[in-house]
């Protein structure tokens, strides 16, 4: 009996290895596919089911960036300030030589008219490259005479 417990056990351990091993391999696609999903229902206006699909991505890459901004960016457009100021925090924390961490906190910032944080998050935004270089350059101008 003994015998046998240890070669179901083995048997788990390799099946659990071989999970591992695919989701690994398989990570580049998995995050791609619940991105693109994510998208989808973002725009159908589905936000929800948006917010879980972004939320399936950090189950094996914690700290995308991709996720993290639209996910924030998801949770804004539910007025769910504190949670999308969070999720922009960490793209910051794991992402800072980017710049749409940035940008959304600023425009974050902006929507509840708190130009002063706004534009200081403008600014560091404009320090490095990223997908919004042209916003954050008319956004410090805009923004200027606050």
């Amino acid at each position: 009996m003994a015998h046998v417990i240890k070669i179901i056990l083995k048997w788990i351990l390799v099946c659990l290895y071989i999970q591992v091993v695919l989701i690994l391999l398989c990570r580049p696609l998995l995050v791609s596919m619940e991105n693109t999903r994510a998208d989808y229902f973002m725009s159908i206006g589905k936000i929800s089911l948006a917010i879980t699909h972004y939320k399936r991505v950090f189950w094996v890459d914690p700290n995308n960036l991709y996720a993290l901004i639209w996910c924030g960016y998801a949770y804004e457009e539910c007025n769910q300030f504190n949670i999308a100021q969070n999720y922009y925090l960490r793209a910051i924390k794991y992402h800072s030589n980017r710049n749409e961490g940035y940008y959304f906190l600023a425009t974050l910032y902006m929507r509840e008219h708190q130009y002063k944080t706004a534009k200081k998050y403008f600014e560091k935004a404009a320090q490095y490259p990223g997908s919004f270089k042209n916003q954050v350059q008319q956004a410090n101008s805009v923004i200027a005479p606050h």
